[in-house]
């Protein structure tokens, strides 16, 4: 939220408190501890590269993306490669779960719709996915919603009447 992680307050506010009450809690970061070291995967500056396999041996593959569901919860999974998105909630319990069609998605308000972590501001007026607020250059359009499996019978059968209310497949 914000402008590219800023927020923007107007100068010279009159209230002790500032302005939103900002003034109030000031807060700002204190570094404690040295920088990180050098990445394990990079090799230090001015070392040598590893030598090449030694012929007729074969390197094996880097390991690709997981394909195993994600769990929403104890009863609800989504396909892998998907985010999990709580379409009913109740004293922050989530009861019904959706799956939106891509990873890290931002989960949008209207219960039906998400948007990709390139453009995670889901805009309702144009039916978009935005960079921030407001700037609609390089927008998305929002995708929907899937149903989450379940594994409980019970769960399974109040998830299609929700689903079905939604709209949702």
């Amino acid at each position: 939220w914000g402008d590219a992680g800023y927020i923007k307050l107007k100068m010279g506010v009159k209230a002790a408190e500032g302005m939103c009450g900002i003034a109030m809690a000031g807060s700002f970061p204190i570094k404690t501890s040295p920088n990180p070291g050098p990445s394990p995967l990079s090799p230090p500056s001015g070392s040598k590269k590893s030598p090449p396999p030694a012929p007729g041996s074969k390197k094996s593959p880097p390991p690709g993306p997981s394909s195993e569901p994600i769990q929403c919860d104890a009863d609800n999974e989504c396909p892998a490669h998907t985010t999990c998105c709580c379409l009913t909630e109740l004293f922050n319990q989530c009861f019904i779960w959706g799956c939106c069609p891509m990873p890290q998605a931002t989960c949008c308000d209207d219960g039906q719709h998400c948007c990709p972590s390139t453009a995670p501001v889901c805009d309702a007026k144009s039916g978009k996915c935005l960079q921030a607020p407001g700037v609609y250059l390089a927008s998305e359009p929002w995708q929907a919603k899937r149903a989450a499996t379940c594994k409980s019978a019970f769960r399974s059968a109040l998830n299609s009447v929700v689903y079905k209310a939604y709209g949702i497949q």
